[in-house]
């Protein structure tokens, strides 16, 4: 498999399909050369993220779903991320 992530096992095919249908919903946002934020915490859905992000011609804002508001505060305000993608359970 190229992606193993607890019971989740994608082989190359699956990885690269699930890469290309993020990258467009990206770009259906509007991040094509944009900054696009991802707060999703050491998962398949980061390694995921992180490819579709430059697949869809954006540039990466990675925070760390651990940190407090005030520890990310800093970071969004000098990255300015046009579109940030998260969990709800980090909200």
């Amino acid at each position: 498999p190229a992606l193993v992530d607890g019971s989740l096992r994608l082989g190359y095919a699956d990885y690269a399909a699930a890469v290309g249908t993020f990258a467009a919903q990206l770009r259906a946002l509007g991040a094509t050369g944009a900054r696009v934020a991802l707060m999703l915490g050491n998962s398949a859905h980061m390694a995921v993220g992180i490819f579709a992000v430059q697949a869809a011609g954006a540039t990466l804002v990675q925070l760390n779903p651990d940190y407090s508001v005030a520890e990310l505060a800093p970071v969004l305000a000098v990255a300015q991320p046009s579109i940030l993608i998260g969990f709800a359970a980090h909200a």
